[in-house]
C-alpha cells in the first residue's frame, strides 16, 4: 500500500487544513513536550544552541528551547501552524530569539552545517525519508545532535498500515552519517481507535 493510503497519513494540503477553524488536538496544550529537554540534555549545554524544530505545530516546544537562551528556527509546512506560532511566541515574550517560517523539510533553505541541534516530533513519516533525513544531516553540523519522533505503523480494524519499518530507518540513517546514542519505541493509541508504533531516535551527526 502506497503511503497516501495509510489511514493517518497527512498530506501538505491536509496539514493545512487541520489548522483552519478549531485548534487540532496536537496544538492544544502550550506545555513543551517531555522530550523537548532531553535535546538540551544531549546538546551538552542548556543555552547558546543554535536549534532547528522540523514541525512547530504551536509553537510549544520552540518556545522552551529559547527561553533556555538558545536560538531557534522553526518551520512547517503548514502556514495556519506558522501563525499559531508566531501568536504563541508574543504572549512568551521571546520574540527576539525565535524565527517562525513555512518550510519544507524535503527542501531546507539553510546552509550547510549550521545548525547545532535538529528536533522533531510526529512529522518525518509524513516526508519522503530519503530526502528529509539527507536534509537534516546537510543543515546539521558534525557532532550535533538531534532528536526525531516518527511513526512506522498504525493498525485500524485488524489491519497493519506501514509507514517505514525501523530497520530501514536505521539504514537511513546510517547512510546519511548519523550514530543512533539511544532509540525505542513505544505504542500510541489513537483518538479514533487506531494504534500506531511510534519510534524515537537520539542521534549524532558524524
Amino acid at each position: 500500500m502506497s503511503k497516501s493510503k495509510l489511514p493517518i497519513y497527512m498530506k501538505p494540503k491536509d496539514w493545512a487544513k487541520a489548522y483552519e477553524g478549531e485548534t487540532p488536538h496536537w496544538a492544544e496544550s502550550q506545555e513543551p513536550s517531555p522530550l523537548a529537554p532531553q535535546l538540551l540534555e544531549i546538546l551538552g549545554k542548556e543555552s547558546g544552541n543554535t536549534i532547528l524544530e522540523v514541525g512547530v505545530g504551536n509553537g510549544r516546544d520552540s518556545i522552551f528551547f529559547a527561553q533556555k537562551g538558545n536560538k531557534v528556527i522553526g518551520i512547517d509546512i503548514a502556514p495556519g501552524a506558522v501563525e499559531m506560532a508566531k501568536k504563541s511566541v508574543h504572549l512568551a515574550g521571546v520574540l527576539d530569539k525565535i524565527m517562525f517560517q513555512i518550510g519544507d523539510a524535503e527542501q531546507l533553505r539553510f546552509e550547510d552545517s549550521f545548525f547545532d541541534g535538529i528536533y522533531s516530533v510526529s512529522v518525518l513519516h509524513a516526508t519522503d525519508l530519503k530526502l528529509s533525513l539527507k536534509e537534516i544531516a546537510r543543515v546539521l553540523r558534525v557532532q550535533g545532535k538531534a532528536i526525531i519522533y516518527l511513526y512506522e505503523k498504525t493498525e485500524e480494524n485488524g489491519q497493519e498500515y506501514w509507514f517505514m519499518k525501523r530497520e530501514d530507518v536505521e539504514n537511513l540513517l546510517h547512510k546519511n552519517k548519523f550514530s543512533i546514542e539511544d532509540k525505542w519505541s513505544f505504542m500510541h493509541p489513537g483518538r479514533q481507535g487506531e494504534k500506531t508504533t511510534v519510534l524515537v531516535f537520539k542521534l549524532t551527526k558524524n
